[in-house]
């Protein structure tokens, strides 16, 4: 199902769309990243169903792991942060303060092992704010290396609110 444009960037255009096992709701949604070089990519998106917040984390990890692989310029990551982030977090990340993953990593592998860990107690939904914890392998080359960021999403305005550099952490 799906297939609309879901982001334009300078960089790319990205079309969403879903692949489900048929009468199911069983399936995966995707981003399908094409480049002005005609090459694309496909990012399959971790979503976690009924986790208020959750699909504001997934989006805009694929959207900023698959930017930043492409080299995409401080002008498109600044749309984004606009898009998805509050005002105030938006400022901090397009005037840099705040490092969201290190310069040294693979973004595509990171793309490709996030997971997004819900941190709430649901039982007492709605909350102000929902707290998740995303965990990526940023070295394809190390499985034994996982980096962990912890997010924010803004229950009353549906954005992101808070991006905290977590560890990193080495089996």
């Amino acid at each position: 199902w799906g297939g609309y444009v879901f982001w334009a960037s300078d960089s790319a255009i990205y079309l969403s769309f879903g692949c489900f096992l048929p009468d199911t709701d069983d399936g995966w949604n995707m981003l399908y990243q094409i480049l002005p070089d005609g090459t694309s990519n496909l990012s399959v998106l971790e979503y976690e169903m009924g986790v208020d917040g959750n699909s504001y984390i997934a989006d805009f990890m694929a959207l900023y792991l698959n930017e930043r692989a492409v080299g995409a310029s401080t002008a498109d990551l600044k749309l984004l942060y606009e898009h998805f982030c509050t005002k105030e977090l938006a400022e901090e990340l397009s005037a840099a303060t705040i490092p969201i993953i290190s310069d040294d990593t693979d973004f595509r592998h990171a793309d490709r092992t996030l997971q997004i860990n819900n941190l709430d107690d649901l039982n007492g939904l709605p909350l102000e704010k929902y707290s998740f914890e995303v965990k990526f392998k940023p070295n394809p080359n190390d499985d034994n290396v996982t980096d962990i960021l912890y997010m924010e999403v803004n229950g009353a305005t549906n954005k992101i609110s808070k991006i905290e550099a977590g560890e990193r952490k080495v089996i």
